[in-house]
Protein backbone atom coordinates (compact mmCIF):
# COMPACT_ATOMS: atom_id res chain seq x y z
CA UNK A 1 0.00 0.00 0.00
CA UNK A 2 2.89 2.62 0.98
CA UNK A 3 4.03 2.02 -2.71
CA UNK A 4 0.91 2.56 -4.24
CA UNK A 5 0.98 5.72 -2.05
CA UNK A 6 4.40 6.83 -3.08
CA UNK A 7 3.44 6.15 -6.83
CA UNK A 8 0.09 8.26 -6.40
CA UNK A 9 2.79 11.01 -4.56
CA UNK A 10 4.76 10.86 -7.51
CA UNK A 11 1.79 10.88 -9.70
CA UNK A 12 0.29 13.86 -8.27
CA UNK A 13 3.91 16.06 -8.31
CA UNK A 14 4.30 15.58 -11.82
CA UNK A 15 1.19 16.55 -12.47
CA UNK A 16 1.63 19.77 -10.69
CA UNK A 17 4.93 20.03 -12.25
CA UNK A 18 3.13 19.65 -15.79
CA UNK A 19 0.36 22.32 -14.49
CA UNK A 20 2.95 24.98 -13.74
CA UNK A 21 4.79 24.25 -17.12
CA UNK A 22 1.30 24.49 -18.48
CA UNK A 23 0.58 27.66 -17.01
CA UNK A 24 4.04 29.20 -17.80
CA UNK A 25 3.52 28.24 -20.98
CA UNK A 26 0.20 29.59 -21.35
CA UNK A 27 1.33 32.77 -19.60
CA UNK A 28 4.35 32.78 -22.11
CA UNK A 29 2.09 32.52 -25.24
CA UNK A 30 -0.65 35.13 -23.71
CA UNK A 31 2.62 37.47 -23.40
CA UNK A 32 3.81 36.48 -26.80
CA UNK A 33 0.05 37.28 -28.91
CA UNK A 34 -0.03 40.76 -26.47
CA UNK A 35 3.56 41.90 -28.02
CA UNK A 36 2.41 40.50 -31.20
CA UNK A 37 -0.87 42.37 -31.33
CA UNK A 38 1.07 45.57 -30.30
CA UNK A 39 3.60 45.51 -33.02
CA UNK A 40 0.40 44.35 -35.45
CA UNK A 41 -1.17 47.62 -33.80
CA UNK A 42 2.28 49.67 -34.11
CA UNK A 43 2.95 48.32 -37.91
CA UNK A 44 -0.88 49.21 -39.07
CA UNK A 45 -0.75 52.94 -37.59
CA UNK A 46 2.54 53.66 -39.63
CA UNK A 47 0.74 52.20 -42.60
CA UNK A 48 -1.90 54.34 -42.03
CA UNK A 49 0.66 57.06 -41.54
CA UNK A 50 2.59 56.31 -45.21
CA UNK A 51 -0.87 55.84 -46.64
CA UNK A 52 -2.10 58.87 -46.48
CA UNK A 53 1.16 60.92 -46.54
CA UNK A 54 0.83 59.20 -49.95
CA UNK A 55 -2.43 60.03 -50.95
CA UNK A 56 -1.34 63.71 -50.11
CA UNK A 57 1.76 63.05 -52.57
CA UNK A 58 -0.97 61.72 -55.54
CA UNK A 59 -3.18 64.81 -54.98
CA UNK A 60 -0.13 67.37 -55.02
CA UNK A 61 0.73 65.73 -58.24
CA UNK A 62 -2.32 65.66 -59.52
CA UNK A 63 -2.58 69.19 -58.54
CA UNK A 64 0.06 70.38 -60.12
CA UNK A 65 -0.89 68.34 -63.37
CA UNK A 66 -4.21 70.34 -63.70
CA UNK A 67 -1.97 73.26 -62.94
CA UNK A 68 0.91 72.25 -65.48
CA UNK A 69 -2.21 72.18 -68.49
CA UNK A 70 -3.47 75.41 -67.70
CA UNK A 71 -0.16 77.02 -67.97
CA UNK A 72 0.55 77.62 -71.65
CA UNK A 73 3.28 76.37 -72.69
CA UNK A 74 6.20 78.59 -73.32
CA UNK A 75 8.39 78.25 -76.54
CA UNK A 76 11.82 78.21 -76.61
CA UNK A 77 12.02 80.65 -79.49
CA UNK A 78 9.60 82.74 -77.32
CA UNK A 79 11.38 83.04 -73.94
CA UNK A 80 15.07 83.32 -76.29
CA UNK A 81 13.25 86.67 -77.80
CA UNK A 82 11.89 87.68 -74.28
CA UNK A 83 14.95 87.66 -72.83
CA UNK A 84 16.69 89.45 -75.41
CA UNK A 85 13.88 92.13 -75.34
CA UNK A 86 14.39 92.16 -71.30
CA UNK A 87 18.31 92.68 -72.14
CA UNK A 88 17.89 95.37 -74.75
CA UNK A 89 15.62 97.42 -72.35
CA UNK A 90 18.17 96.40 -69.40
CA UNK A 91 21.15 98.31 -71.80
CA UNK A 92 18.96 101.34 -72.87
CA UNK A 93 18.30 101.75 -69.26
CA UNK A 94 21.62 101.44 -68.27
CA UNK A 95 22.67 103.83 -71.12
CA UNK A 96 20.09 106.26 -69.19
CA UNK A 97 21.79 106.27 -65.87
CA UNK A 98 25.22 106.62 -67.01
CA UNK A 99 23.90 109.53 -69.45
CA UNK A 100 22.14 111.15 -66.28
CA UNK A 101 24.98 110.61 -64.23
CA UNK A 102 27.54 112.13 -66.86
CA UNK A 103 25.44 115.16 -67.18
CA UNK A 104 25.01 115.48 -63.54
CA UNK A 105 28.70 115.02 -62.98
CA UNK A 106 29.67 118.02 -65.95
CA UNK A 107 26.55 120.44 -64.73
CA UNK A 108 28.33 119.58 -60.94
CA UNK A 109 31.88 120.74 -62.45
CA UNK A 110 30.73 123.35 -64.25
CA UNK A 111 28.70 124.87 -60.94
CA UNK A 112 31.79 124.41 -58.91
CA UNK A 113 33.52 126.14 -61.42
CA UNK A 114 31.39 129.28 -61.55
CA UNK A 115 31.57 129.10 -57.76
CA UNK A 116 35.08 129.48 -57.54
CA UNK A 117 35.41 131.93 -60.53
CA UNK A 118 32.67 133.91 -58.23
CA UNK A 119 34.24 133.62 -54.91
CA UNK A 120 38.08 134.31 -56.71
CA UNK A 121 36.09 137.66 -58.28
CA UNK A 122 34.88 138.74 -54.84
CA UNK A 123 37.97 137.97 -52.74
CA UNK A 124 39.89 140.59 -55.87
CA UNK A 125 37.05 143.44 -55.02
CA UNK A 126 37.45 143.19 -51.00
Amino acid sequence: MSDILDQLAGIKILLQEQAEDCAQRAKYEQERREASDKRRAETEAIEAQVRAKLQKIVERREEKEIQAERIPRVESAEIDLLLELIKDNHNSRMEMIQTFIEDCSTLQHQQRTKLLEEISRLRKKS
